[in-house]
Formats: structure tokens, C-alpha cells, sequence
């Protein structure tokens, strides 16, 4: 049976993590080819101060972040969502509304990643 994890997500770790441990030539991360990290959250987490230390070093390091707000039965926090989309509107999406249908949020992150 499959259990809903509780509490506030630790944003701040998973960029870390991102940058320093998944986009690294030892696994396999080319530096002629963009690195792309497409964040999926409430922007409800345990820090927002730590979730944009994070997603600044994470862009300091090459590493190009696209925001996709979800809250299921709530906001999501779209000053956390800013800040890792480091205040693109561009590169910042809300999933959960009429408008923001998985489809339609996919089909938009991509029209973004295309123009880039």
C-alpha cells in the first residue's frame, strides 16, 4: 500500500542534490549540453531562505531551473515557486487549476525549454 510522505518537503536538499550530485561528469553530465532540472512542488517547504540559497547556487552552477507549482487542496507558495525559477516567468508553471492541466502545464514547460 502506498503512503503519502507527511510533513514539509525539504526543497532546499533536492536542489542541492541536482547540482552536486546529479549534473557531475561522473555521471555522465557533458558541459556542452544544458543541464535542465524541472522542480516539481507545493512551494511549501521547510525554508524558503534555503530552498533560494540552493536554486542560486544550483543556477551559479550551470544548472537551468524550470518551477512547476502543485498543491492539491491548497496554494502553493508562489514566492518559493519565484525563487527557483530565479523570477522567470517564463520558466514557472502552475499545475492543479483549470488552466494548468497535466497536459497543458507539459506542453508549456516544453514550449519553454524549445525557445531556450
Amino acid at each position: 500500500m502506498f503512503e503519502t510522505p507527511s510533513g514539509s518537503p525539504n526543497t532546499a536538499s533536492a536542489l542541492w542534490t541536482v547540482y552536486q550530485m546529479i549534473f557531475t561528469s561522473d555521471r555522465g553530465a557533458r558541459s556542452n549540453v544544458p543541464h535542465i532540472a524541472i522542480v516539481v512542488t507545493s512551494g511549501l517547504s521547510t525554508s524558503i531562505s534555503a530552498t533560494e540559497a540552493a536554486a542560486d547556487a544550483a543556477r551559479q552552477a550551470g544548472v537551468e531551473l524550470y518551477a512547476v507549482a502543485y498543491a492539491a487542496g491548497g496554494r502553493p507558495n508562489m514566492q518559493e515557486i519565484a525563487a527557483i525559477a530565479g523570477d522567470q516567468t517564463n520558466r514557472m508553471f502552475t499545475l492543479g487549476d483549470a488552466t494548468g492541466t497535466p497536459s497543458a502545464v507539459a506542453g508549456a514547460v516544453l514550449d519553454s525549454l524549445c525557445q531556450a
